[in-house]
């Protein structure tokens, strides 16, 4: 019955009868941790029961007792994330090295086979790393890639801090306070999170990418446009008028804006306006320029006997200076940028 005899001495027989392995102690005093020099001279026995091995040696009989199982050739084993498998070959060293590697090479893909380790199988991995008695990859999933989150640039507004420019032998305090845009400009942009690339597992599973985060976009509805680019995979803002762009309570927006290319005099007459105001040249004696928002004179000579030039919110920025002429009146809630001021009456909470 028991006449497959895999290991034999004076003290124990094992032998093995279809995939069980059977110990009989022959005479007693047998230490039990010889066994484990039995497990390397037959690297197919595998021990499952030692309470049956020490039962044995306690009390020797003329029975085989089974205390194990006798693999096969090859084992299969897969990691936790079953993004790689794992062969080891159960045999000796001086077994392995007699052993056609081209039959051992096609039973471990059988092996794979009956394991459904479909995906990720490398021939050239199983040549270069096959050995005996240790686990070697064989084969490797694909981890999934997760999408990419959005990513957000909004107009990008100038710090307020006016820089000295020499042109020759004047010097210019540059500033710029109100951020023109045309209608149709760019204002800003979404790029859209993408899926995500999934993943296998050795057993062809499909492992789900992340996807990226999407992130919302501030804006007022009112006076930008909102259209997906699908060629970029991008959402763009863009001004639904011409006018200043500016953020109102963290929401980029375009507010009114009134654009004077020459001087304030008798020709466009006194202003008063509910927005921001952007003088290219000047503002000639007597008149006045009163706004809600900022208000910029851009002319290199700046303004003399102005009547009153106030911000009712916001800031002023007067490029050349100002030579008031004792009747000059400023006013603004903000800032106060100016090259210099002279006999001129200045009221600013900046």
């Amino acid at each position: 019955m028991y006449n497959n005899i895999i290991f034999n001495d004076e003290f124990i027989s094992v032998a093995q009868k279809d995939a069980k392995v059977y110990l009989k102690i022959k005479k007693s005093g047998y230490d039990i941790n010889e066994f484990k020099q039995v497990s390397k001279t037959c690297p197919r026995i595998k021990l499952t029961k030692f309470g049956a091995l020490k039962s044995a040696v306690a009390n020797p009989t003329d029975d085989f007792l089974e205390i194990g199982e006798y693999l096969e050739i090859v084992g299969i084993s897969v990691s936790k994330d079953k993004l790689e498998a794992y062969a080891t070959v159960y045999l000796t060293f001086h077994e392995f090295e007699q052993m056609d590697k081209g039959h051992l090479r096609e039973l471990i893909l059988l092996k794979t086979e009956e394991e459904n380790i479909s995906y990720g199988r490398d021939l050239v991995l199983i040549m270069e790393n096959m050995r005996p008695m240790e686990a070697f990859i064989i084969a490797k999933g694909k981890k999934p890639v997760d999408g990419q989150d959005a990513v957000i640039r909004m107009y990008e507004f100038e710090e307020r801090q006016p820089k000295l420019v020499e042109d020759g032998s004047v010097n210019h305090y540059e500033l710029n306070l109100i951020n023109k845009v045309e209608a149709g400009e760019w204002v800003g942009e979404r790029i859209e999170p993408t899926e995500g690339v999934p993943g296998r597992t050795v057993f062809s599973e499909v492992i789900k990418a992340v996807k990226g985060k999407q992130e919302k976009l501030i804006y007022d509805k009112k006076t930008i446009r909102a259209s997906f680019d699908s060629d970029n995979g991008k959402t763009v803002l863009t001004a639904g008028r011409i006018g200043a762009v500016v953020y109102e309570n963290g929401i980029l927006t375009v507010c009114n804006y009134l654009e004077i290319k020459g001087k304030v005099s008798f020709e466009t007459g006194n202003v008063d306006f509910d927005g921001y105001v952007d003088i290219k040249e000047t503002v000639e004696d007597n008149f006045s320029v009163v706004a809600d928002e900022d208000i910029q004179i851009m002319g290199s000579i700046g303004v003399g006997g102005v009547k009153l030039i106030e911000s009712r919110e916001g800031d002023i920025y007067i490029r050349g200076g100002i030579a008031g002429q004792n009747k000059a009146e400023i006013i603004c809630k903000g800032d106060l940028y100016t090259k210099f001021a002279a006999d001129c009456k200045i009221v600013c909470s900046g």
